[in-house]
């Protein structure tokens, strides 16, 4: 596979080391991608897939060691993350904003209480559900309703 020359330094971690709850996710990780290209990480659950994913991409900090893209430290630059959802109760979750998409078009756009509505749900996707604050901070709980 061919790696555009162009593409700067790519991504690099180096000694990148992870704990939670007391327990060592990661141990001195370093892992330099080729720019462009695609790499799995293989492993069996709990072997730190993905926490090593969410360091790589700026989500979480790293206990000790650097990530950088093109020779800037992560913690740096500005993170923007667009994740496509299914699960509204996830997207009101985890996202800062939301978009909306039906038939080709955006149909709204904002934070996840300001998109997130029975109304909404009722046009986007053809069902009835009722929406709370019931989610953490405050955020959407959706529960959705038998078709009658």
């Amino acid at each position: 596979m061919n790696h555009p020359a162009d593409a700067g330094e790519g991504l690099r971690a180096e000694r990148v080391r992870r704990e939670a709850g007391g327990r060592l996710i990661l141990d001195g990780v370093a892992i330099t991608p080729p720019p462009g290209a695609t790499v799995g990480l293989l492993g069996p659950n709990g072997s730190g897939k993905s926490t090593l994913l969410r360091i790589l991409a700026g989500l979480l900090a790293p206990d000790a060691g650097v990530v950088t893209l093109d020779g800037n430290a992560l913690a740096d630059l500005p993170v923007t993350s667009v994740v496509a959802l299914h699960d509204l109760n996830l997207a009101a979750m985890f996202c800062d904003r939301i978009t909306v998409m039906k038939a080709g078009r955006v149909v709204a756009g904002g934070t996840p209480v300001e998109v997130i509505t029975e109304e909404l749900i009722a046009d986007v996707y053809g069902v009835g559900a009722v929406v709370t604050p019931d989610g953490p901070d405050g955020r959407p709980s959706v529960r959705f309703l038998p078709r009658r």
